[in-house]
């Protein structure tokens, strides 16, 4: 894939961007659509789209060269994954398990080097053992960790590759490293027995789930949870560093144990750099969408980013408010807010990351003191949002 990384690094960002500028136009000026995607970005679009997931099937184009999935799949085939990995995510969510999350943060955030960059590996440290720990497992983290990085850079490609029409060599190219991805984790899984002994039991759970397919899932279900996770948090760092009296008023809650900033925080920090800024559908059977007649094969853009700035449901929706009116403790639902999408195929591991953001963000703001450059922060798109911290980025232990 000669040049296809600058590229889609490129092209993944400013889709992304154009998105945002596109959620300041009145809508009455929006495009319909962005190139052959029908955009939609309405609370009740949202609801349309999420709570009818064999209508408006997943598509993820060229991602599926990592396997099948429980996050690529559709229909039958997402049904017979689910459940495999969907029982423990519930357990790891139970409030009763924060002790043993707040203490793989802490112990990683202990050893943390204090700058940007040993912030950030802390980080995916923590939320690659939660992960594992979720299956009760706890393995060297090391070569899972080195993995996850390199298939950051291999989605980001694979992504770019399905939403710009790569050359048959390019297509070509991206599965035979989707390929090798699931090589080096299933080399990865057999240097740690008990890890590939766990996967091995929820492939034998059912017979429509070969060895290869449970590989490919747990692989891809690794990913999107530790990217996902890792990249709010990031976001929070450079939010936090941006206010030094907002990181004290968020420091002395987290001291005392009472109020509701904290929450507000976490909340506002999904809201305006949400970790999905979007999801692609595509139509099954002819339907319609507000006003727009679909065929099957339609393409669908959700874009969460215009849903989190709807005028409707936001005040000043296009500013950052840490103690937002609309989390504050007794406001109802806001159908606008759907960070973790919602319906049948929400994110199943909502709650162990919410849980997560929570612990690490207490661990964090009294730990560390960060202070973030002027400018806004370069960002990067693959599955997730998430800033580049660099060491303009000053941190130092408390």
């Amino acid at each position: 894939m000669s040049g296809v990384k600058v590229s889609a690094e490129k092209f993944l960002n400013g889709l992304v961007l154009t998105l945002l500028a596109r959620s300041r136009q009145d809508p009455v000026d929006r495009p319909a659509r962005l190139g052959n995607l029908l955009v939609a970005d309405t609370p009740d679009e949202a609801e349309v789209i999420l709570d009818a997931p064999d209508l408006y099937a997943k598509n993820f184009g060229l991602l599926t060269a990592l396997g099948p999935s429980r996050i690529t799949q559709n229909g039958a085939a997402w049904t017979a994954l689910r459940p495999r990995t969907q029982q423990a995510y519930a357990r790891a969510g139970r409030p009763v398990m924060e002790p043993g999350v707040r203490q793989i943060y802490d112990e990683e955030l202990a050893r943390a080097a204090p700058d940007a960059r040993g912030i950030e590996t802390a980080l995916s440290r923590a939320a690659l053992r939660v992960f594992f720990a979720a299956f009760g497992l706890a393995p060297d983290i090391g070569p899972f960790l080195a993995h996850f990085f390199g298939l950051r850079r291999v989605v980001a490609e694979l992504q770019y590759v399905s939403s710009d029409g790569g050359t048959e060599i390019d297509i070509a190219s991206g599965r035979t490293k989707g390929a090798e991805m699931i090589r080096q984790f299933t080399a990865a899984c057999t240097a740690e027995p008990p890890v590939l002994a766990a996967i091995q039991r929820l492939a034998a759970q059912s017979p429509t789930v070969p060895l290869p397919a449970m590989l490919a899932d747990f692989m891809t279900n690794m990913y999107a949870a530790i990217e996902s996770t890792s990249a709010n948090l990031a976001w929070m760092v450079d939010a936090m560093g941006r206010n030094e009296s907002l990181q004290d008023a968020l420091r002395q809650e987290a001291l005392d144990g009472e109020g509701s900033l904290l929450a507000s925080f976490r909340d506002e920090c999904l809201r305006v750099f949400t970790p999905v800024p979007f999801v692609i559908r595509e139509v099954t059977v002819a339907t319609r969408l507000g006003r727009h007649e679909l065929q099957p094969g339609n393409l669908v853009l959700l874009s969460i980013v215009g849903l989190h700035r709807t005028p409707e449901f936001w005040t000043n929706p296009h500013e950052f408010h840490a103690a937002r009116a609309e989390f504050a403790p007794g406001a109802p639902p806001n159908p606008a807010f759907r960070p973790f999408l919602s319906g049948p195929r929400a994110c199943g591991g909502r709650r162990i990351a919410e849980m997560e953001l929570t612990v690490a963000l207490r661990l964090l703001v009294t730990r560390f003191r960060f202070a973030s450059p002027e400018a806004f922060p370069a960002f990067t798109y693959a599955i997730a949002f998430r800033p580049v911290l660099t060491p303009e980025h000053r941190v130092s232990r408390v």
